[in-house]
């Protein structure tokens, strides 16, 4: 690598002398730039192979072999990453082996979420609120984002609504919660109550000063509601 751009530095130099040399300074340039384009080309080609196999190992996998508990660390895994499509072959795989798990449904509900496959997702998420799950919450933001989405306003506000009355108690038994007050506040402010919204992220910021969501998220809503200056 070194010597590949030393030869072109050197031959970049000596350009402007390029027609009153001889061979020299040529084969110098040549020569760097050819060992310069296969350098290039077997990093790329080094690069390439790792990439492939590293996803040939993860299509061997084979989904049969694994445990509820497996597949559901694999689907989150791929979530974060957002390979959606991987996502939802090991959450579909876990909602075959258990219909009952209410955390595949929420898992591949965002996956489809991630796809623009709003449809999808707001069936996932209607199915695990089917199976009242302990942050049923969730189920309805995530399913009133889709809704939203797909300009579908009335059932969005609805279902930010029910959230918003879930989180209140939530928030009644542990009244310090700082993801169940930011999400309140989210919730509202999808609902356009930019008032409550922004008292509810201001009660987080007090709690935590250094929340910069918080402070971002109050200063859009206020910019929302008009209060540019305040």
């Amino acid at each position: 690598e070194k010597i590949a751009i030393r030869c072109f530095q050197d031959a970049s130099d000596s350009a402007f002398r390029w027609w009153g040399y001889g061979g020299e300074d040529k084969i110098l340039w040549w020569g760097g730039r050819i060992f310069l384009f296969f350098w290039v080309f077997l990093s790329l080609l080094k690069n390439l192979i790792c990439y492939f196999n590293k996803n040939l190992k993860n299509k061997l996998i084979n989904l049969d072999d694994l445990n509820e508990d497996q597949l559901l660390k694999k689907g989150n895994g791929k979530l974060f990453l957002n390979n959606h499509i991987e996502a939802i072959e090991f959450f579909s795989k876990l909602i075959n082996l258990n219909p009952n798990n209410w955390e595949a449904f929420f898992g591949r509900g965002k996956a489809k979420f991630g796809l623009k496959n709003y449809e999808g997702a707001i069936t996932d998420f209607t199915d695990g609120i089917r199976l009242e799950p302990p942050q049923i919450y969730n189920f309805y933001i995530e399913r009133g984002l889709s809704y939203k989405n797909l300009n579908n306003i009335e059932s969005s506000e609805k279902d930010f609504s029910i959230a918003i009355y879930y989180l209140n108690q939530l928030i009644e038994l542990i009244p310090n919660n700082e993801l169940a007050i930011f999400k309140m506040g989210f919730a509202r402010e999808n609902i356009n109550d930019y008032p409550a919204a922004i008292d509810d992220y201001t009660k987080l910021i007090k709690l935590n000063s250094e929340n910069e969501i918080a402070w971002f998220r109050r200063g859009l809503v206020k910019e929302k509601d008009g209060q540019i200056n305040e």
